[in-house]
């Protein structure tokens, strides 16, 4: 008996020192390269360089480490189910959080990289939320959420709490919202047009638009940003351009045209506005974001189409976030100076959410080397085929209707 008492302390010491080693350490970390993808490629100066993607939990948040001591005690416990983005369309960032639409998951994930979070939200009530398509988020955190299956504006404050619903009687099939303001400015891909609301209140005040292609009408809007000046961008889809217009709707620019060289748009989407005024508007036929200077001139385009590190499949949104949290600037290539992260929704490739930072090169550095493309860790054949040609379809969430 006092052999058997004495071996147990034993053990049990042995399974506690046992413990593994690196607890807590995030797995986004170890995609880390000394020689990141950037944009454009050598001779030119790099302006944007590639940070990392994801899509689920697993890339996220550090898996936790075996307890031999609980295990051997009390068995071993199951671990949490991964949380995994269907589909990505809409994004935006505040602080370290990044938003992320997941129209076909019906929820709207919160990502926190520093904190290691990956929540699902999806409220209940009359907050609840069905197909969330995009967002838009002001400087205090109320965040302005499209759902296309309820056809109206869902407004939460920055604790998440929900406040009222916009929209549904004038809405056909809203895609986008901006804010002016204390207006909200809703995209209708459907009646090619833009419907403005009090943005307390919720009260319809006008409506800018009509369907046409001359200045100041719309074929099929997919999408909407503001600048620090007040004015709308709109991007006009099968009128292959983007408007710049202002409150009342008056034309104020055109910017990008139909074609294949610089400053064509095929299907332009999802798009925003930098603080130094340059203009990105996601292209899901293409699979990149192209910019474009205050004078509407092409300056350069990134992500192209493919699964490989920077690569994007049908892109959907793109929004700039400023400044950049610390912890993103662990990714950063040690040669250049993070100006502002653009933060990408890629519909068709096996990751969701990809990371970019606007970049200058410091002095008396040289520009890193760009990498031969990296194979993505995914079963090619289970990827869906990046179109190189033809007619982009529709995306599916825009074809299923509004709901009722």
């Amino acid at each position: 008996m006092r052999c058997e008492w004495f071996v147990l302390p034993i053990l049990l010491l042995s399974f506690a020192c046992a413990a593994p080693e690196g607890e807590g350490k995030s797995p986004l970390l170890s995609l880390i390269r000394e020689e990141p993808p950037v944009f454009p490629l050598m001779p030119e100066l790099p302006r944007v360089q590639y940070l990392f993607s994801f899509r689920s939990s697993v890339d996220v948040v550090a898996e936790k480490p075996s307890d031999s001591l609980t295990d051997f005690l009390v068995g071993k416990v199951e671990e949490d189910p991964m949380d995994i983005i269907v589909r990505a369309y809409g994004i935006a960032g505040h602080g370290n959080k990044l938003y992320v639409c997941d129209v076909l998951g019906g929820c709207l994930w919160i990502v926190d990289p520093v904190d290691q979070t990956f929540e699902r939200f999806t409220s209940s009530g009359q907050g609840q939320i069905f197909k969330p398509i995009t967002l838009d988020i002001d400087s205090a955190g109320e965040k302005y959420i499209v759902d296309l299956g309820r056809r109206s504006v869902l407004r939460f404050d920055a604790q998440n709490r929900f406040v009222a619903a916009y929209g549904r009687e004038e809405l056909k099939k809203p895609i986008d919202v901006a804010r002016v303001g204390e207006e909200l400015f809703v995209v209708d891909i459907a009646d090619h047009e833009i419907e403005v609301y009090d943005r307390k209140t919720g009260s319809y005040k006008r409506t800018l638009g009509e369907q046409g292609n001359d200045p100041g009408q719309f074929s099929n809007p997919s999408g909407i940003t503001s600048d620090k000046d007040g004015n709308l961008y709109v991007s006009d889809h099968y009128n292959w351009r983007v408007q710049k217009v202002d409150t009342n709707g008056k034309h104020l620019q055109s910017i990008g045209s139909s074609g294949e060289t610089a400053g064509g748009l095929s299907v332009p989407k999802g798009l925003d506005v930098g603080p130094d005024g340059i203009l990105y508007v996601v292209d899901a036929r293409y699979h990149f974001v192209q910019m474009f200077n205050p004078k509407g001139e092409a300056l350069m385009v990134f992500g192209g189409g493919g699964h490989e590190a920077g690569k994007l499949v049908l892109p959907a949104d793109v929004s700039i976030l400023t400044p950049v949290p610390p912890f993103m600037q662990q990714f950063v290539h040690p040669s250049l100076k993070a100006k502002a992260l653009a933060l990408v929704t890629s519909q068709g490739s096996v990751n969701q959410v990809s990371v970019y930072a606007l970049v200058d090169l410091k002095e008396g550095h040289e520009a890193p080397l760009t990498p031969q493309a990296e194979t993505a860790p995914a079963d090619p054949a289970a990827l869906p085929e990046v179109p190189t040609g033809g007619e982009m379809p529709v995306d599916v969430e825009l074809e299923t209707g509004a709901g009722e």
